[in-house]
């Protein structure tokens, strides 16, 4: 839908503008849960612990690297359009930016696709390096950034949101081969 939009209003940077339009609410129960938590570290952890009741086409992972954070989000080799990624990336940045109430700044941000001829959009979001062509797609930013405080902390609606979180994984995983196996070959086949 994205990438049809962007030709239909001549926007090639659309996946970036829809990024850093996201709105918490928007990610349903995985984004409540992660703007409870106390901390970045642990709106980290509910992340990938709860990414694929948002969508299931990528694994986000965290690694630490000394004094730095990179974020990298593998689609097991599954095509994924430049305006997909382009979101993605933008609503993390902008989605922590608003947790933590902070402008927080990205080391290094990095695309598979090819580079597009202008680079501007991406220079004004995330005012950082970007390299494209590269094998993954990667947020590098300060390890320091995981302590830091989420505002909307609230330790009740954390509580209430892992439960519920939980009863919809368990749920989801409790599909049939059949069901997953359908998922699957439509997820496989959204691009076409």
């Amino acid at each position: 839908m994205l990438e049809r939009a962007g030709k239909l209003t001549h926007n090639l940077d659309i996946g970036l503008h829809t990024g850093e339009c996201i709105k918490p609410g928007q990610y349903g129960v995985l984004g409540l849960a992660v703007m409870s938590c106390k901390t970045a570290q642990e709106a980290f952890e509910r992340h990938m612990r709860y990414e694929n009741l948002v969508a299931d086409r990528a694994v986000s992972t965290y690694h630490y690297e000394g004094d730095q954070i990179r974020l990298s989000w593998d689609t097991h080799g599954l095509p994924l359009g430049r305006e997909t990624a382009d979101e993605n990336m933008a609503s993390w940045v902008t989605f922590m930016r608003w947790i933590t109430g902070r402008r927080l700044a990205i080391t290094a941000v990095k695309f598979a696709h090819p580079q597009p001829d202008d680079l501007s959009e991406y220079q004004r979001i995330f005012d950082c390096p970007v390299t494209l062509g590269q094998p993954m797609f990667e947020l590098v930013f300060p390890a320091a950034y995981s302590t830091l405080p989420i505002v909307q902390h609230d330790p009740v609606m954390r509580t209430m949101m892992d439960a519920h979180a939980d009863k919809l994984l368990a749920e989801f995983n409790q599909s049939d081969e059949l069901t997953a196996s359908v998922r699957q070959t439509i997820i496989a086949s959204l691009a076409t």
